[in-house]
């Protein structure tokens, strides 16, 4: 006995799951037939959203993001590592508690972007002018907030190393952050 068959009656007996056909990167059409001729409305599967993805410092414990813009190196230099880790140490943070991107090797980075990769309430952005990832125009060395996300644009650690004022200005904002 053969349980080979094309009947429509005995075939429903035997496929009692739905049967879906995936292809990479594309949206599907799929039509059902059901056993007495009845089409199934087609249905279209979507392809999911690409997200981006960030190369990062830290482990985000404290949902703090600091975005840098340093074409000579991966984040930081040494000195001005030196100086972010005095900062965090003043404001009772650790390296672990934030999360540090360097926004030259992500030019096209939106702020909608960043806030869902790291679900950030707090934001530093460090020589990089608001604009840039998609914000209205702060003032420079001044809180605001913006989509619940509290933002510091302020000047770069390289200009702050290099003038005291500047670090001054910073930390006095900083330290309300």
């Amino acid at each position: 006995m053969s349980l080979i068959t094309t009947n429509p009656t005995a075939l429903k007996f035997f496929l009692t799951e739905d049967i879906y056909s995936l292809k990479n990167d594309e949206a599907l059409e799929t039509t059902a037939t059901a056993n007495i001729g009845q089409e199934i409305p087609t249905a279209i599967a979507a392809t999911p959203e690409e997200r981006p993805s960030f190369d990062f410092l830290g482990e985000n414990d404290k949902f703090v993001l600091f975005l840098c813009n340093n074409e000579n190196h991966k984040f930081f230099s040494a000195e001005a590592m030196e100086a972010l880790n005095g900062i965090l140490s003043a404001k009772k943070l650790e390296l672990k508690d934030v999360s540090i991107v360097n926004l030259a090797k992500y030019p096209t980075a939106l702020f909608k972007d960043l806030k869902s990769f790291f679900a950030c309430s707090k934001l530093v952005l460090f020589g990089i002018p608001p604009q840039q990832i998609g914000l209205p125009a702060f003032g420079g060395n001044e809180l605001h907030t913006h989509e619940n996300v509290k933002i510091l644009a302020s000047y770069s650690m390289e200009e702050m190393l290099s003038d005291i004022s500047k670090k001054r200005t910073f930390w006095n904002v900083m330290k309300n952050l």
